[in-house]
């Protein structure tokens, strides 16, 4: 069996195998996402396969690497600026960035989210910087459209197995025209 490709942000053979995604693939291919605040932390929850994001607003002082461990979605912190929100991610784990770009433990994150006037849309504005990987900064913005409120979120169960990929134990495969049916 070869390993697929990249599609996009996401490495596929990952997703077969039910590896949970961090940044980008949280904001970008991972379906509808789901935005709970509260007064000192907002997160940012993906229908798929992604870790959870979790902005954090009162930190008394970031804490160090030595304390804090990297990982797919980094240390996010966020701030007002007038009708913004201005969130600043590093802290991240290496692993593929965008368009199939190395992330590396130096990448920054800066994000500017905004609302739209009638509430419908949400634009994110993102820049990426890594001395490692961009000569310059690499910029680019999503837009979000409001869901139904109505909308409810289908339930993520990967099984790799179910995906191709893994071992069911003999006789027990539940795939159409595989053993066990």
């Amino acid at each position: 069996m070869s390993k697929p490709d990249r599609k996009g942000d996401v490495d596929l053979e990952s997703d077969r195998w039910c590896i949970f995604q961090g940044m980008p693939y949280v904001m970008d291919s991972a379906g509808p996402i789901e935005i709970r605040q509260s007064v000192g932390e907002t997160i940012i929850i993906a229908e798929r396969l992604a870790v959870p994001r979790h902005i954090y607003f009162k930190l008394d002082e970031r804490p160090s690497s030595d304390v804090y461990d990297f990982t797919p979605v980094g240390l996010s912190t966020g701030q007002r600026e007038g009708d913004s929100l201005v969130v600043t991610t590093d802290m991240f784990t290496a692993g593929l960035g965008l368009d199939g770009a190395p992330r590396t433990e130096k990448a920054k994150l800066v994000e500017r989210f905004n609302v739209s006037k009638n509430g419908k849309e949400l634009v994110v504005a993102s820049t990426w910087t890594d001395p490692d990987v961009y000569k310059e900064p690499y910029r680019y913005s999503w837009t979000y459209e409001r869901i139904p409120e109505n909308y409810t979120a289908s339930p993520n169960y990967c099984d790799p197995r179910a995906n191709g990929v893994g071992n069911y134990p003999p006789g027990e495969d539940p795939r159409p025209g595989k053993s066990g049916n």
